[in-house]
């Protein structure tokens, strides 16, 4: 990186330096290594807290409306096993869900919201599964428990294929956030 002196002045974005002289067009001063993602430079550093509230805040309120209900929809269904925690399979399912918010906070404060999130819900492939075998081999009694289990394995499948899907095209070169 170069001082200023009185006749340039230096602009700076995320990734590139650049040195104005008055009256002549950007020269390129400083090139930074790229990233991972590197059409697009790396959010302001988030704060982890800052990082789940926008995980939330952005699929919730800022998504196109049918995605936006299918992310209420996703929140409402796994948060509703707060009635049930006393039951095993509430509190398997929130150990992962809390291990996915983890991962994605994470990603999201290195990379911002890109499809790399999807897989934040790589432990529903396993989890998903025993929820199925285990809402096969309860009791035809269980009411509320039975119809909320039912509910949280069809919108967690749904869920899973989508992330599987967006994980898939980030590997394969789709690096563009969602939003910035």
């Amino acid at each position: 990186m170069r001082f200023c002196f009185d006749k340039e002045k230096l602009v700076s974005t995320r990734t590139t330096m650049y040195r104005r002289e008055i009256g002549r067009p950007l020269t390129v001063v400083d090139e930074r290594p790229p990233t991972l993602n590197s059409h697009f430079p790396p959010p302001a550093r988030v704060s982890f807290v800052r990082a789940l509230y926008n995980l939330f805040y952005i699929p919730l309120v800022r998504f196109e409306p049918m995605p936006r209900a299918f992310a209420w929809n996703l929140v409402a269904a796994n948060t509703t096993g707060l009635l049930f925690l006393p039951r095993l399979e509430p509190l398997v399912l929130w150990i992962v869900i809390v291990t996915g918010l983890v991962f994605m906070a994470r990603v999201y404060q290195k990379m911002a919201f890109v499809k790399l999130l999807g897989a934040g819900h790589a432990l529903w492939l396993i989890v998903v599964p025993w929820l199925a075998y285990r809402w096969t081999n309860l009791p035809p009694d269980t009411g509320w428990f039975g119809a909320w289990l039912g509910w949280v394995i069809a919108t967690d499948a749904i869920s899973v294929i989508l992330d599987a899907r967006d994980t898939a095209a980030f590997l394969a070169g789709d690096r563009a956030p969602y939003y910035r």
